[in-house]
């Protein structure tokens, strides 16, 4: 119905009647815009419905209420990271890590005229040109490191990586792979994770997994880590092979007969240097109180530099070869292009707040995919535009209630 919608909605009661007074509540209305709009009923068995699983800001923080232990605030972390919060993702960290990153002498000198700052990708690419082993840190509490990993991605094919190594999926590799879905991680419900993924893949990389999880402990799961590794690594001997990891696996300087990091793993068994990247020795804040001046300063990824030598850590061991310091996340956003927006839900087909926006391109939506536009809008005054693309869509509009929800289809022409 061009330049019309009709409007209908999915409320299970009693044995999934649906509650009519919804529809005489909620206005049927007509407008003309430069795509095609249409309400549908939903049902249940169509496809998958794991978005349902996305949780609102109030009930992370109702959890956060309930049970404040580590494990629990750590599992938050990653509930808010998927539905982009991620300024809530680093409140709950600093509730973890209640304490500076740095001293207030570490962090008056690395702000110091002591150390010249240098734009960290082009430091970053000429390390890894003249390297076949890359270990680079990802940060499980901010996207910044999966943002600027996705950035290299083309130069590091250009220099001849092919391998892309992961920890958290569920399956060995995702060679082959068509769709991402939550089925293959569980950090691929991010969405700055999920684009690095998908850039890798197409590409060409062979995404595999170094991880277990399945291992009974911590330390465990590190020690399966490492030898997983060494087996890929003993498999395939040509083209260069970057591990995204924990800073755990960075540390070059272990026992060689107590062997727990892939970076010690490289050097003391297998005679390769490796180029061991830190991106989360100090990262943003929430509580500014606890963030680094450095942090604030800078406008863009950077590595230090004294006496030409690139700086890897305050200790008198050197842990890394590089430390690369990425800006605030809303900094960031801020200088990364974007196109404007150009499509609004008006907030009189909101029925309630809070509501998940989600916009989903065909094949995600039918088959358990995920969201190309995910947004929570909290009340009346919330932002509702986007930028969308040519193309088709099904805009999901979910509400706190669950068995609330309904969706919008759009053809954008242009």
């Amino acid at each position: 119905m061009k330049g019309g919608l009709i409007f209908s909605l999915n409320k299970k009661i009693n044995e999934g009647r649906l509650r009519k007074r919804y529809f005489r509540d909620f206005p049927v209305f007509n407008f003309r815009f430069s795509f095609t709009l249409l309400f549908l009923l939903i049902q249940s068995a169509v496809f998958s419905q794991s978005w349902k699983n996305y949780l609102f800001t109030e009930e992370i923080k109702e959890k956060y209420a309930e049970d404040s232990s580590i494990a629990n605030v750590q599992q938050l972390i990653l509930e808010a990271m998927n539905t982009g919060n991620y300024e809530l993702s680093l409140q709950f960290y600093d509730k973890i890590f209640p304490k500076p990153s740095l001293s207030a002498y570490n962090d008056s000198l690395l702000s110091s005229g002591s150390f010249s700052r240098e734009e960290a990708k082009t430091a970053f690419l000429a390390l890894t040109d003249q390297h076949r082993v890359t270990l680079l840190s990802d940060a499980y509490f901010f996207p910044a490191p999966r943002y600027f990993l996705k950035s290299s991605l083309p130069e590091l094919w250009k220099q001849g990586y092919r391998y892309l190594g992961l920890e958290g999926l569920y399956v060995d590799s995702l060679e082959g792979t068509k769709l991402l879905t939550d089925s293959l991680g569980f950090y691929m419900p991010e969405k700055n994770y999920r684009e690095l993924v998908q850039t890798a893949l197409d590409l060409g990389f062979v995404i595999f997994s170094y991880d277990d999880l399945n291992a009974p402990s911590w330390d465990e799961r590190l020690e399966r880590q490492v030898q997983k590794a060494e087996t890929f690594l003993s498999k395939h001997t040509e083209g260069k092979i970057l591990f995204f990891c924990n800073t755990y696996h960075l540390d070059e300087h272990q026992d060689d007969s107590l062997i727990t990091s892939i970076a010690s793993l490289l050097c003391h068994k297998s005679g390769i240097d490796p180029l061991t990247v830190n991106q989360s020795f100090v990262t943003g804040r929430s509580d500014k109180n606890l963030e680094s001046s450095l942090i604030r300063e800078i406008q863009y990824p950077v590595c230090l530099k004294k006496d030409g030598e690139i700086f890897g850590g305050l200790d008198s061991l050197k842990r890394t070869d590089m430390i690369i310091f990425q800006p605030e996340w809303k900094t960031i956003v801020a200088s990364a292009a974007r196109q404007a927006d150009n499509f609004t839900i008006p907030h009189k087909r909101i029925i309630d707040y809070p509501v998940f926006l989600m916009a989903f391109q065909k094949e995600p939506f039918e088959k358990g995919g995920f969201p190309f536009i995910l947004k929570e809008v909290k009340s009346k005054e919330d932002n509702t535009s986007f930028y969308l693309p040519k193309g088709e869509y099904t805009f999901l509009f979910l509400y706190k209630d669950r068995e609330l929800f309904h969706t919008l289809n759009v053809v954008k022409t242009k």
